[in-house]
């Protein structure tokens, strides 16, 4: 039995929850990102219509996603404010930016990233792309697996 005074607390936590769900309802299904003079779109069904809308909400471009539910706007003018939805309509991506070519990126804290001398890591592209990668240093395996093998030189390795 809910006490009289408990009510209002339990009519707040339901208008919560409800809330909270009807917020999700609203965001998109798939994940897009800009990327160098392209878009492209993950998460999405086999074969799935998307647009492409520029800032101002015009289509730019209308494709279908692959068997596998990615998808790639090639050759899209340098800018921000990109938006990606289904073409049958439903919610669209957060604003995107599409980078040009130059060589130079947005931001030089791209180039703040230390990596481990050993270990498994990601590094950020300029583009936001996370890459994988593991560093092995060299290892002395003169005696590996019983063989007999030259010297390996040791001291610091190379960073």
């Amino acid at each position: 039995m809910i006490r009289r005074a408990a009510l209002p607390l339990l009519v707040a936590l339901l208008a919560c929850a409800a809330g909270t769900g009807a917020a999700s309802a609203a965001d998109p299904a798939f994940e897009a990102h800009g990327s160098v003079e392209q878009v492209y779109v993950t998460g999405l069904a086999a074969h799935a219509r998307m647009v492409l809308l520029d800032r101002a909400g015009h289509t730019v471009e209308t494709k279908s996603a692959d068997s596998l539910g990615g998808l790639l706007f090639r050759n899209v003018r340098p800018g921000s404010g990109y938006r990606v939805r289904p073409a049958a309509g439903g919610p669209a991506s957060a604003p995107l930016t599409v980078m040009t070519t130059r060589s130079a990126p947005p931001s030089s804290n791209v180039y703040d990233q230390t990596i481990p001398s050993d270990g498994y890591g990601y590094m950020t592209m300029r583009d936001g792309t996370k890459l994988a990668y593991s560093v092995h240093p060299p290892t002395d395996i003169s005696n590996a697996e019983g063989i007999d093998l030259p010297h390996t030189p040791t001291g610091p390795t190379p960073r």
